[in-house]
């Protein structure tokens, strides 16, 4: 409280509600019941955004096609911790793969990437080889981050 026109027995407006002084203003000793304080933590929070594409979408069976995953924060804060997983279907057989950051499992179709500061993006290239028979519907999904996502989590797809 800062003004008032009555008499308060146990309070003086406008003296402040910090009154030890030490810049916290919860439960200070001597504070009076006309003032008092919270603090409020805000939770880091990032959004997380995946593109795919193919570089052909109508490959010949026994030729290689390239898939593309862009995994992008746009922010706030930075992402920590951040997986995504591509496990190609039965429709492919791994050949290589190439990340601008982090590491690709092949056994597990885990992109391990870690930290993405807001703004940056990461890219992982897999290259198969088409297969005769199988599924060919490709699935990217980002797997854990250890922030708040304020947006949705994206499945995107390839098809062949």
């Amino acid at each position: 409280m800062s003004s008032q026109n009555e008499t308060d027995s146990d309070s003086s407006p406008g003296n402040g509600v910090d009154t030890d002084g030490d810049g916290n203003v919860i439960d200070d000793p001597g504070d009076e019941d006309d003032g008092d304080g919270t603090e409020v933590i805000p939770i880091p929070a990032v959004d997380l955004e995946l593109e795919k594409s193919v570089d052909n979408p109508t490959q010949i069976m026994g030729d290689n096609v390239t898939f593309t995953i862009v995994a992008t924060n746009q922010g706030p804060g930075a992402a920590t911790g951040v997986t995504v997983t591509d496990h190609l279907p039965s429709g492919y057989t791994f050949v290589s793969s190439t990340t601008s950051q982090g590491t690709y499992n092949t056994g597990t179709g885990l992109w391990t990437i870690g930290t993405l500061t807001a703004g940056q993006s990461a890219s992982l290239s897999l290259t198969a080889t088409v297969n005769s028979s199988g599924d060919y519907l490709n699935l990217a999904e980002v797997s854990s981050q250890n922030e708040t996502d304020k947006g949705m989590k994206m499945t995107v797809m390839a098809q062949r």
